[in-house]
């Protein structure tokens, strides 16, 4: 009886079978005819490579010369190894170097495998998005609470022209003397007396009150009228007003008529206290309108928002309610916006002259052509050439819409929503 045969080695584990670099040179050849042959096929309506399609055939024929080079290599190992050169000397010395090259060869790493072979679909589309990078988190910005919170609070009182009364006080003195007006009121935010910390006398005489919080500089703000007088009797104040527009309201309302306002309040409840004055746009009655737009000023920025969005019922009819834009005051003794002349503090100009005086004092006729005091002085406090005053650029009037600086002051005046 023969012997059973012996039986079949074991099959390679598997995962540590290694490409070959022919394998892997056939498997990047196939895959890039593949990919060319797509391309040039109804797959592709343009039947045209993008750059992104260009650099990743490119990138594919570089794989297939890195491989080439690879397997020359290790048939140049073969015939040294099948071939020794004839200057070694002993065959000890050719085993060793023999030994060596394969050791070399067992620790090198292993040929990567190329990627799974792409589609046309998928590279097309990829090329389309590209991911962006990471970009760095921008610093986070501070809240007005933080930017705030080391910052004084402080409120503004505008002094009359000609104002004189706090001039020979120290400023304790002024402080001290704001305090006792504070504590006689009884001036408290948050059950909290309310204390000046140090005043400052502007350039423009006016008085700047320092306090402990930002609730308390708005609380002196607002209520300004009630103490500014009992500080000194000629630093007289008025409290702010907020007007809102009424469309369409019946002209046999009388805004003169304090009776008729009690009543709208009354129908609103709205404290009567709180409308200061009404007036109409413009003048329906003389003109003969049944109806008008009526401007009412009320001294409470809440109630004045609240007619903004819901209106006002007036005989039991809803009136719209409208923001109402008031016009930029133009001082007529120096030219400036913002104030009139019964509070300007400014040098006069004349508007004839250009001289510094008022122009009611000057004996220059006035000539037809009109010219803009403004912009020439201007002009002249920064060029380094002479103006030539009939420069067609200045033939508008000082208080015209269409001066440069006018428009600049408009401009920025209108992003307010209240000049409080």
């Amino acid at each position: 009886m023969s012997p059973s045969p012996a039986p079949d080695p074991p099959p390679p584990p598997i995962g540590l079978d290694q490409e070959t670099p022919l394998q892997a040179i056939i498997q990047q050849t196939r895959y890039l005819l593949q990919y060319l042959k797509e391309a040039a096929s109804s797959k592709n309506p343009t039947q045209s490579l993008n750059f992104d399609q260009i650099f990743h055939v490119l990138s594919n024929v570089s794989d297939v010369h890195s491989n080439l080079e690879k397997l020359n290599s290790l048939e140049k190992n073969k015939e040294t190894v099948i071939n020794p050169s004839s200057d070694l000397k002993s065959e000890p010395q050719i085993l060793d170097k023999i030994l060596e090259r394969l050791d070399r060869i067992e620790r090198r790493s292993a040929i990567p495998a190329p990627p799974p072979p792409a589609t046309w679909a998928a590279v097309a589309h990829g090329s389309k998005k590209k991911p962006n990078p990471p970009k760095e988190q921008p610093h986070s910005v501070p809240t007005n609470a933080e930017i705030n919170e080391f910052k004084k609070a402080s409120v503004i009182i505008h002094t009359p022209p000609g104002f004189t009364a706090m001039d020979s006080m120290s400023a304790p003195e002024i402080t001290s003397k704001i305090n006792n007006v504070f504590t006689s009121i009884n001036a408290t935010v948050k059950s909290q007396t309310i204390e000046a910390s140090g005043i400052a006398l502007l350039p423009s005489k006016d008085l700047k009150i320092y306090v402990n919080t930002r609730e308390q500089a708005r609380w002196l703000l607002t209520n300004k009228h009630t103490w500014t007088e009992l500080v000194d009797s000629k630093l007289k104040t008025f409290p702010s007003r907020f007007p809102v527009i009424l469309h369409a309201i019946p002209t046999n309302f009388d805004p003169a008529n304090q009776a008729h306002l009690h009543e709208l309040g009354k129908q609103n409840r709205i404290d009567p206290s709180l409308i200061q004055s009404a007036r109409w746009l413009g003048d329906p009655v003389r003109n003969g309108k049944k109806n008008g737009s009526l401007v009412l000023q009320l001294l409470s920025k809440e109630i004045a928002l609240k007619v903004e969005k819901t209106g006002l019922f007036l005989q039991n009819e809803l009136y719209r309610g409208v923001h109402y834009i008031r016009s930029i005051p133009q001082c007529f003794r120096c030219w400036k916006l913002g104030h009139t002349a019964q509070w300007c503090k400014n040098s006069p100009l004349c508007n004839k002259c250009t001289g510094n005086h008022d122009s009611k004092t000057c004996n220059t006729p006035q000539t037809e052509s009109t010219k803009c005091c403004k912009c020439i002085t201007r002009d002249k406090l920064t060029s380094k050439n002479s103006v030539n005053t009939l420069d067609e650029k200045y033939a508008h009037p000082p208080w015209s819409q269409s001066c440069p600086s006018m428009k600049q002051d408009i401009q920025c005046r209108k992003q307010r929503r209240w000049n409080v």
